[in-house]
């Protein structure tokens, strides 16, 4: 268990939960979900990915995981369904579940991949659960002994986009971003997960901490926040912050210009002026159909023109976006105040 000297002397009273979800590329995360009870909050986020089966699963069963952490207390509990429930999927997943008490305020987060799970108390950062990723597993001894043992390699050294503190800075460095199954010739990008038949798999983390006296607040994060936003910027460090404001500020970053440009040695990726993580131009759609031509009118609604030149007058909140070059995005955030 994680003991973390805190700040402050309020008693926590009152526990919010919002969600958010922006399926902006292929449709595969999770829906974030959350129970509460009179001693348990339980939270959880996920993000699927080589096909839809792990995330329907999930999602149809999300309220009978949850419930099971509650009635149980214990999270491998949950997390061993959702491996039932997706051992005999092709497709994948990650996965994270919180259980929290109320009043202990002890924290309990497990996780397999590489969703991002991080507690905020007084604008700063006060734990970040780890990730199944390759810099991860890389500075831990056992852990590579853990894949020698299955069989799993740590491949393919490239650029990678790190996003900084600051909330204007990305920065690209050479890293290992995914990992290779010898026998099934499997290539993911992290070691641990859902689905994906019988093939090896890490453990997942599990970490507890008691959190100290005073507001604090969580955020559980797919990777279309994770790969845009640093869990150190103040966007996520402020407890005003919406689950909504995240995952809006995280599709700005992946379909607007919105980054410093990369100094020389990265020049060639910058674009007027930016350095533009993506550059595909997003698509819009109603009711399946592409839209052509579309302007806001002074009531709010949108007039639409689809390819056979038909038009119609629709509501904003139904013009669905899409975008090849960015990611799914969600993101939870738990307020206790």
């Amino acid at each position: 268990m994680d003991w973390i000297t805190g700040i402050g002397d309020t008693i926590v009273s009152n526990i919010t939960v919002d969600h958010s979800l922006l399926q902006l590329n292929s449709g595969e995360d999770i829906t974030p979900t959350s129970l509460e009870t009179d001693e348990y909050v339980v939270c959880l986020v996920g993000d699927g990915h080589t096909g839809y089966g792990c995330t329907l699963i999930i999602n149809n069963n999300a309220q009978q995981i949850l419930a099971a952490v509650c009635q149980t207390k214990q999270l491998e509990v949950g997390l061993q369904m959702c491996q039932d429930l997706c051992s005999n999927e092709h497709s994948g997943a990650m996965i994270a579940i919180t259980l929290y008490n109320k009043s202990t305020r002890q924290l309990e987060i497990i996780s397999a991949g590489d969703i991002s799970v991080s507690v905020y108390q007084n604008n700063q950062m006060i734990f970040k659960q780890p990730i199944h990723d390759c810099e991860t597993i890389v500075m831990s001894k056992e852990l590579m002994k853990h894949l020698h043992d299955f069989g799993i390699t740590p491949v393919d050294k490239c650029l990678t986009m790190v996003p900084q503190k600051d909330g204007q800075t990305m920065c690209l460095e050479h890293t290992m971003n995914y990992f290779f199954w010898e026998k099934s010739y499997h290539r993911l990008a992290a070691c641990s997960f859902l689905g994906h038949r019988d093939i090896a798999r890490l453990p997942p983390f599990k970490r507890s901490l008691i959190i100290p006296e005073g507001s604090w607040h969580l955020t559980m994060t797919s990777d279309g926040v994770a790969d845009m936003i640093h869990p150190e910027n103040k966007l996520l460090t402020n407890s005003e912050t919406t689950a909504d404001e995240i995952v809006q500020a995280a599709k700005t970053r992946w379909i607007v210009p919105h980054f410093d440009p990369l100094p020389e040695e990265h020049s060639c990726y910058n674009k007027d002026g930016y350095f533009r993580p993506n550059e595909q131009p997003s698509t819009f759609y109603f009711n399946d159909d592409i839209i052509k031509i579309q302007m806001l009118n002074t009531d709010g609604t949108v007039y639409v023109q689809f390819g056979n030149a038909s038009s119609l007058i629709v509501d904003q909140d139904d013009i669905c976006e899409k975008n090849e070059g960015a990611d799914d995005i969600s993101c939870l955030v738990m307020k206790c105040t």
